[in-house]
């Protein structure tokens, strides 16, 4: 799938599809959850969304937190669009560079990875300046933005992209005002996936910033390694109970349900060949012809009396109570189904374990194809 240009109509269609089901927007979720249940957000509040795209992390934010106010501002207009047919109505066109909010107004500032695409000469200290002065004497700034990598990556002054250096970060929030509670790395594992791919564009002489909105690069990319810094202005010095979020995101899997519709786009074939095995009544199935067959062969064997006769009574050692006679053709019936059973379930159930396993992988791998070009520098 390739993905949309950044900062358009499909971009931001695309942005909002990923926000509802993608695994990674899940966890960063999670992660922003995380760190604001150490912050003393007040009952009632003003939350400033900078950057805030197709409004996903306001309505995130106001699920969890109804008696708050948010506002969220965008310099795109697509993005704006998109926040309002998805029901956010409180959003305005603005730059981070001059904020059209008074001095110490809001309680909470968030802004996701929008600092590494502001102007290369000063622009993220002028929007930091900024943040901090809306912000109250008691307010917060989360803060997530893209991180530096081996082998490092230059800063592209055609699409004015920049990475960070975390103490780069933190030395840049202080200078503003901020007092840093928390400051550390995301996604550092996947990070290391984008080693071969920057070593080739470096070699190659490629444009430091071959995301989106560039041409795109030879190697896909995975989720890069991005910073996240949790700050309040200097002149606050104090922290407070946990906020306790009631956001859970989760990752996507699969799940066999027996009673789930078919999905018609799936030839009917293919989804039978993968739809997950009943148990109980696999068991059974095997449990019956299992049986049949004991009692079968048995009751042959008394009619026929075969020549030479075959050791039959053999059975005596795997089914307690077994001899060749009527009496133990109906002993090998009951062991028999009783032994299919536990055996056809035992399959039924590894079956379908392995094929949920294979779908859960292969569904990894495609959202990871479809969305790691995507998420390349958003």
């Amino acid at each position: 799938m390739s993905a949309p240009k950044i900062f358009t109509s499909q971009y931001y269609a695309r942005m909002r599809a990923l926000e509802a089901d993608s695994w990674w927007n899940a966890a960063m979720r999670d992660i922003a959850a995380l760190l604001l249940r150490s912050a003393s957000l007040p009952a009632q509040g003003t939350l400033l969304d900078l950057g805030a795209g197709s409004g996903q992390t306001i309505g995130w934010f106001v699920a969890a937190h109804p008696s708050w106010r948010a506002v969220g501002l965008d310099l795109a207009g697509d993005g704006l669009r998109a926040a309002r047919a998805a029901g956010i109505r409180n959003v305005t066109r603005a730059t981070a560079l001059a904020l059209p909010h008074s001095d110490q107004s809001a309680d909470l500032v968030i802004t996701l990875d929008l600092l590494q695409h502001l102007p290369l000469d000063g622009g993220d200290l002028a929007a930091l300046q900024e943040m901090h002065r809306v912000l109250k004497p008691a307010g917060y700034l989360l803060l997530r933005t893209n991180a530096q990598a081996f082998p490092r990556t230059a800063d592209d002054r055609r699409y004015n992209f920049h990475k960070y250096e975390p103490q780069e970060l933190e030395s840049k929030l202080c200078r503003v005002g901020f007092t840093v509670l928390r400051l550390s790395r995301l996604n550092a594992l996947l990070g290391l996936a984008e080693i071969p791919r920057e070593w080739q564009v470096a070699r190659s002489g490629g444009e430091g910033y071959h995301g989106i909105l560039a041409q795109a690069a030879p190697l896909a990319r995975s989720v890069e390694a991005s910073v996240a810094a949790a700050g309040r202005p200097r002149r606050a010095g104090r922290l407070a109970a946990p906020l306790r979020p009631n956001y859970r995101g989760a990752v996507p899997g699969v799940k066999p349900q027996g009673g789930r519709p078919m999905d018609d786009s799936i030839p009917r074939e293919l989804q039978l060949a993968f739809a997950p095995l009943h148990k109980r009544a696999f068991g059974i199935a095997v449990g019956m012809a299992t049986a049949v067959v004991s009692f079968g062969v048995t009751a042959v064997y008394l009619v026929r009396a075969p020549e030479p006769p075959f050791q039959l009574g053999l059975l005596a050692e795997y089914f307690y109570g077994f001899t060749v006679s009527w009496r133990g053709a109906l002993v090998a019936l009951a062991w028999g189904f009783l032994v299919g059973f536990v055996a056809g379930w035992f399959v039924a159930f590894c079956r379908n374990l392995a094929i949920a396993t294979l779908l859960f992988i292969t569904r990894t791998r495609a959202e990871l194809a479809a969305t790691r070009s995507f998420l390349d520098h958003i």
